[in-house]
C-alpha cells in the first residue's frame, strides 16, 4: 500500500500536480517518528536526493518539534519568509510541519490562508503521527494520507552494513547514521529487532548498552552523545553476526 502511495506522488511530481496540501498519519496509534520517516524516504526516492541532502536544501523547510511543547512565533515567521521565494533547484518547494500536535490553535487559524492559497508553488505535509483531532477548518484544506505502520526497512541496510567484512570506523557508521536515520530511536528500534533476530553471547553487554540508552532518550541527552552509544552497541552487535 505504501509502495503504491509512493508511486503516485512520485508521478504526481513529475507530472507537477501534487496538492498543495497533505496530512500524512498513519493508520493506527503510533508512538514513532513513523511519518517523518516515510517522508523522508519517498521524497529522497521522488527528487532523486539523499536522504543527508534533503536537509539542507533550500527548497526544502522541515520544521521540527524536537523538544518543544509548541511551535514558537519564530517557527511561524520562518514559514512565511520559506513561502516568500520561489523554487530554486526543485519544481516546487516542500514544507514538512513534523508534528500537528505542537500547533496552537491560533497558530492554526494564522497558517489558514497559506495553506489553502500558498503564494508559491509549494507542496505542505502536516504530520500527525500520534493522530491528534484536526480542526475541520485545517483538515477540509487538506488531502489526508494514511499509511501503514510497517517494519522499519532500514533494518535489513542495517544489518548488511553490520554484516560486512571491513571494520566500522566511527565516521563510517556516523555517515551510515545520518543518511539513515533522523532520529537515534529510530535506529535503536532497528538495533533491538536485529539482537532479537540472532543468538547473542555476550547478552550483558547488549542489555547494558540498551539500559545506557534509554536513560539517555528520558533525559534527553545530546545527540553526539547517544550517537557514542549506540555506536558502542552497534560494534557489539557486528561481532555477533559474523
Amino acid at each position: 500500500m505504501n509502495s503504491q502511495l509512493e508511486k503516485i506522488l512520485g508521478h504526481k511530481y513529475s507530472n507537477d500536480t501534487l496538492a498543495h496540501f497533505y496530512i500524512l498519519e498513519p493508520k493506527r496509534n503510533n508512538t514513532d517518528e513513523h511519518c517523518f520517516t516515510w517522508l523522508q524516504n519517498t521524497l529522497a526516492k521522488i527528487l532523486n536526493k539523499e536522504r543527508s541532502h534533503l536537509i539542507n536544501s533550500q527548497d526544502i523547510q522541515i520544521l521540527s518539534a524536537k523538544d518543544k511543547k509548541q511551535y514558537s512565533a519564530e517557527d511561524l515567521a520562518e514559514i512565511y519568509k520559506f513561502t516568500s521565494y520561489k523554487a530554486i533547484e526543485l519544481k516546487r518547494k516542500f514544507l514538512i510541519v513534523s508534528d500537528l500536535s505542537k500547533l496552537t490553535l491560533m497558530q492554526s487559524n494564522k497558517l489558514l490562508k497559506t495553506f489553502e492559497e500558498p503564494p508559491i508553488a509549494l507542496t505542505i505535509f502536516l504530520l500527525n503521527d500520534h493522530k491528534s483531532s484536526i480542526l475541520k477548518t485545517i483538515e477540509s484544506r487538506a488531502i489526508r494520507l494514511r499509511i501503514d505502520l510497517e517494519k522499519s526497512h532500514n533494518e535489513n541496510v542495517l544489518r548488511a552494513f553490520l554484516a560486512g567484512s571491513q571494520e566500522v570506523s566511527y565516521e563510517d557508521f556516523d555517515k551510515f547514521y545520518t543518511e539513515n536515520y533522523p532520529t537515534p530511536k529510530l535506529c535503536v528500534i532497528d538495533l533491538i529487532d536485529i539482537a532479537n533476530s540472532v543468538s547473542v553471547n555476550d547478552y550483558n553487554a547488549i542489555q547494558k548498552a540498551f539500559i545506557a540508552l534509554e536513560q539517555d532518550m528520558v533525559y534527553n541527552n545530546s545527540i553526539s552523545h547517544m550517537k557514542l552509544k549506540i555506536y558502542a552497541l552497534a560494534l557489539v552487535l557486528k561481532n555477533q553476526l559474523k
